[in-house]
């Protein structure tokens, strides 16, 4: 943000030294013990031409400053509550007989900092005696004009902060809504790598507040079915009908609409999710921009337990580590169809139990999980049904017993 300020800082800078340079050119420059005199509170006030072009200077830097962060805050939260404000502000000056408010309101003139936009009013304006003169109003001193502006530039980005927050929270209340989804429609998906075909003809149904395991050895087409169901368009072929169902006779959602994505969140195994050069938190940052879900990445690094390596670069964390940074992102979207691909390995004991309780407490808010995993165990103590490859093809077992040994069951259908 600092960068961005002082990189708009100076290219205002540039904007008035053309001004600069060809006043100098023309008029030379001259004696800077040459004296000024002007009113000010009663008092002739003389001072040279090199202490009122210090003012002067010292005031366009300022003056810089505060228009380089305006046009900063306007680029980054684009609302136009701002934009609308700094456009008003502006334009005072410009009213007719704005500086009647001087005598007028001389408290809100001497507050308003669009008064201090026209430094003439701190310095006066030089000129020769007898001819039209710009004198300083009383009280407005360069201190204290200089102080209006900054505490302008830290009040409008408090604001800003502010409403971009109150935007992102109302945008993530809108996300979370998923009222409206009724199920993941998987109809007839077959899918091959050039003559040799992975999966055929999967029927499924995803509903909201289910977690189903996808069991399958190796080389079955686990993670092939999810990055399909993701709408993958880097599969060779992919021959299906898949879309999220809505209530109330709406259009399905099919892959190709651009709403999919914010509905559902593919998570690859071993951290594939997440940019390695980027640290965590930016990891997660660039999530939160591109799903509006910024303000809930303080709450989403606590509640998994990433705050210890949240400055470290992906490249730079252990398996488990990155696991567990893509399982934070894949929450932040605030999508409501998870698709992960074996995100408990390489965890800790305690951190698999977590999320396991994390897994839980989101179905039980409206979302859908499906989970690819070896661990077998951790299936059974969350999972709703279990759905396995085999020939192919894709079957669904009910885990409707909680006696019930999945590993047990692996090896029937697989032995």
């Amino acid at each position: 943000m600092l960068f961005s300020i002082f990189y708009c800082f100076f290219s205002f800078i540039i904007l008035f030294a053309p001004g600069f340079f060809v006043c100098l050119i023309k008029n030379g420059l001259g004696d800077v013990q040459y004296p000024i005199c002007y009113w000010y509170g009663n008092q002739i006030i003389v001072q040279t031409a090199a202490h009122s072009i210090g003012l002067i200077t010292i005031a366009l830097l300022v003056l810089s400053f505060c228009l380089g962060s305006i046009a900063y805050l306007a680029l980054h939260y684009k609302r136009i509550e701002l934009c609308v404000g700094y456009i008003i502000l502006f334009l005072l000056p410009y009213l007719p007989n704005y500086d009647s408010l001087s005598t007028s309101l001389p408290f809100l003139f001497k507050y308003l900092p669009s008064t201090y936009l026209s430094f003439a009013r701190l310095s006066g304006f030089p000129d020769t005696f007898g001819q039209y003169n710009i004198v300083p109003f009383e009280g407005m001193t360069p201190f204290w004009g200089v102080m209006i502006l900054l505490v302008y530039i830290v009040g409008i980005s408090m604001l800003g902060c502010v409403i971009n927050r109150v935007a992102q929270n109302k945008r993530y209340k809108s996300a979370r809504d998923h009222s409206k989804i009724q199920s993941l429609v998987v109809d007839d998906v077959s899918v091959s790598y050039t003559k040799n075909v992975v999966l055929q003809h999967v029927q499924l149904k995803l509903y909201p507040g289910e977690i189903q395991g996808l069991i399958a050895p190796n080389g079955c087409g686990k993670s092939t079915l999810l990055d399909a169901l993701s709408g993958s368009t880097s599969l060779h072929t992919v021959r299906a009908s898949i879309a999220l169902g809505l209530k109330e006779e709406e259009s399905p959602i099919s892959p190709a609409d651009y709403r999919y994505k914010k509905y559902l969140v593919y998570v690859p195994s071993e951290g594939q999710l997440l940019y390695p050069h980027l640290t965590v938190e930016e990891n997660l940052k660039l999530v939160g921009v591109l799903w509006g879900t910024v303000a809930q990445m303080e709450h989403t690094i606590s509640v998994f337990g990433i705050g210890s390596y949240r400055e470290k670069q992906v490249r730079t964390l252990s398996q488990g580590m990155k696991q567990q940074a893509s399982l934070a992102a894949a929450f932040m979207t605030s999508a409501q169809f998870l698709l992960l691909d074996e995100p408990m390995n390489a965890l800790d004991p305690s951190v698999v139990r977590m999320d396991e309780h994390i897994l839980k407490q989101f179905v039980q808010r409206g979302g859908s999980i499906v989970l690819s995993s070896h661990l077998l165990v951790n299936l059974e103590r969350i999972c709703t049904r279990v759905l396995y490859i085999k020939n192919r093809e894709v079957q669904t077992v009910e885990l409707d017993s909680k006696a019930m040994n999945l590993e047990q069951l692996y090896f029937d259908i697989y032995a």
